[in-house]
């Protein structure tokens, strides 16, 4: 099987060095292969129910072939963004965001995620807006993931982004929200935006 990143190259221009609402600075890119130990300290660093809530089992852990899917992408149907900060010791990973299509499909699946210290300073919200803009330049329609229905906070942020929000089929701990992807002509080029859908 021939590596995702052989045939893809870097996406520059989708690095974004924005300013937290309740925080400094802090840099939105998308992940090189070299970051698989950032990712991995990231997740090793979150609480039980931080990461209970992203990957909706107990893990401590990225299992090595996780790891790989996440460093090893195409930036077009795979892409991961990392938020990182700058401290003393270097980059500090606080975050990071994922999606991922089938061939062919018309939408993706996403997700998402904010190291415990850095929650309600806004980074969820800049991830997934830079998420939903990567999604559309990719010409998707829709975004959409999985929400634990105890996990408030991710469905007010997805809700205030303009997600809709239903009971997914069969289970009742278990929400799907999903916008659809509008097009706007931003600084630079075409975007998207998530608008209601």
């Amino acid at each position: 099987m021939v590596d995702a990143m052989e045939h893809a190259v870097y996406p520059a221009h989708l690095v974004q060095r924005l300013h937290l609402r309740h925080g400094g600075p802090v840099t939105i890119r998308p992940v090189r292969r070299d970051d698989a130990d950032l990712l991995q300290a990231l997740v090793r660093s979150l609480s039980p129910r931080s990461r209970y809530c992203r990957f909706m089992h107990a893990m401590n852990e990225l299992p090595p072939d996780l790891l790989v899917r996440f460093v090893d992408i195409d930036y077009r149907r795979q892409m991961t963004l990392i938020a990182t900060v700058v401290e003393p010791a270097g980059e500090m990973p606080v975050g990071m965001a994922q999606y991922v299509a089938e061939p062919g499909a018309e939408g993706c699946d996403s997700a998402l995620l904010v190291h415990d210290d850095w929650h309600r300073r806004g980074l969820g919200s800049l991830l997934l807006d830079s998420l939903a803009l990567c999604a559309g330049a990719a010409s998707y329609a829709y975004i959409e993931g999985d929400v634990l229905a105890d996990n408030c906070a991710m469905l007010e942020m997805a809700r205030s982004r303009g997600f809709s929000i239903r009971h997914y089929a069969g289970s009742s701990g278990l929400m799907r929200v999903r916008a659809s992807l509008g097009v706007c002509v931003a600084a630079g080029g075409t975007a998207a935006l998530p608008l209601a859908a």
